[in-house]
């Protein structure tokens, strides 16, 4: 579904000895009204709108999807997009 960034939740890095891994978590909101994915493909199952509480009843991969949520909804700052620009332009 097409959308739009409001901003950034949090920046996450974590070097290890095999390399490091950076994960950017974004806030959006849809930009339309084109319904979430139904059909699965090679990337998802689909997607639909849940609550927290419907998420908790999920077979999630980790606790962090609903930790970044809940911080949403406790009304975690949201930074601005404008943290992100080209290197070496400072105007």
């Amino acid at each position: 579904m097409p959308v739009v960034l409001d901003g950034v939740l949090r920046v996450e890095h974590r070097p290890s000895p095999d390399g490091t891994r950076m994960r950017v978590v974004f806030v959006a909101h849809p930009a339309d009204d084109t319904p979430p994915k139904s059909v699965p493909d090679d990337e998802t199952l689909g997607a639909r709108w849940l609550t927290i509480d419907e998420m908790r009843s999920l077979p999630l991969r980790g606790d962090d999807v609903i930790a970044l949520f809940a911080m949403v909804e406790r009304g975690a700052p949201v930074y601005p997009m404008s943290l992100f620009g080209p290197e070496g332009l400072y105007a």
